[in-house]
């Protein structure tokens, strides 16, 4: 049974990945090199010479700690850096210890020799102890051809089937007498899940912070107000383009943040009458990661830099 927690609310039920669950320890006898050439070999001699818009994961055999107190300075140093927040829930779920192996970053000097090598490195992740690259096919094989790198792996590609069309409107279904908000057309679905009586009982969503990964945010729709207003948009960032902003830019495709503004709104959306979200008392963390102009290989590192950078600001939920 959860414990009850003042203020969060349970009706988010997407958990944060594998920091919140606690990964598992790796003892440092485990931190051997390890090496398996045949897995490179064999997935570079697929790639096409001259394909140098293809990336790949460099998963790297080792984060440079061979032995127990170096492991140990580097989780001390990793766990003097968490923010208050993430420490707390971390704590319900790794104990005293709150780190793990996996919150270490990837070795620099590792990173920075492929580069050295003539690849360019577009994401890391301290998660799977991986960088992904791009590249020249001859210059990954010889990355692939270094002690330190334990496979060489296509960015993974997904490509979605066609929009599957929404049902037809309804009518507003009737409130009730103790309904904390007149719902609107939003009644319906939420009460389908228990979330009206949710409310009822003072669940809001208040004190967790939700980390939404989507294609863009109009986070000034009236909607998103008490949100902006209140400062419970902690931090944004657009891992497409490499800068600090969600919203539509010049440049972007018009119905670029449409999807994020939608999934957002129907979370945490309030608008009395209009739209009221589950989630409406919640924080939140918004990160472009989706290019509209297609599903690439890019997305995929993205949503795992996305997801780390989440964990940095203490999300609860993704």
């Amino acid at each position: 049974m959860l414990p009850k927690i003042q203020g969060t609310s349970r009706l988010i039920v997407l958990l944060l990945t594998a920091s919140a669950f606690g990964a598992p320890q790796v003892p440092p006898a485990e931190l051997v090199r390890e090496r398996r050439p045949e897995v490179t070999r064999r997935t570079l001699a697929r790639a096409a010479v001259g394909d140098e818009t293809r990336k790949y994961w460099i998963y790297f055999t080792d984060k440079g700690l061979f032995d127990s107190a170096a492991l140990e300075s580097a989780l001390d140093d990793r766990a003097a850096r968490l923010d208050p927040h993430a420490s707390r829930r971390r704590s319900n779920v790794l104990g005293s210890a709150r780190v793990d192996f996996h919150d270490v970053e990837v070795f620099a000097p590792y990173v920075q020799q492929l580069e050295r090598l003539g690849v360019e490195v577009c994401r890391r992740s301290r998660w799977l102890n991986a960088v992904s690259v791009r590249g020249p096919v001859a210059n990954l094989r010889q990355v692939g051809q270094q002690p330190f790198v334990q496979r060489v792996v296509p960015v993974g590609v997904h490509r979605t089937s066609s929009a599957v069309p929404g049902p037809p409107g309804l009518p507003a279904p009737p409130q009730s007498i103790g309904d904390l908000f007149d719902y609107g057309n939003s009644r319906g679905q939420l009460d389908e899940i228990g979330v009206v009586e949710a409310h009822r009982h003072g669940y809001s969503g208040a004190g967790v912070i939700v980390a939404m990964l989507d294609t863009g945010f109009d986070w000034d729709q009236p909607v998103f107000a008490p949100i902006v207003e209140d400062g419970r948009m902690l931090a944004q960032y657009d891992f497409v383009d490499g800068d600090g902003e969600t919203h539509n830019e010049a440049g972007d495709a018009d119905a670029e943040h449409a999807h994020g503004t939608l999934t957002w709104s129907a979370l945490a959306g309030l608008d009395e009458g209009e739209l009221v979200g589950p989630a409406w008392g919640a924080s939140f963390l918004l990160a472009k990661t989706e290019d509209v102009n297609g599903e690439s290989q890019i997305e995929e590192d993205n949503w795992i830099t996305a997801a780390e950078w989440a964990d940095d600001h203490a999300a609860d939920v993704i």
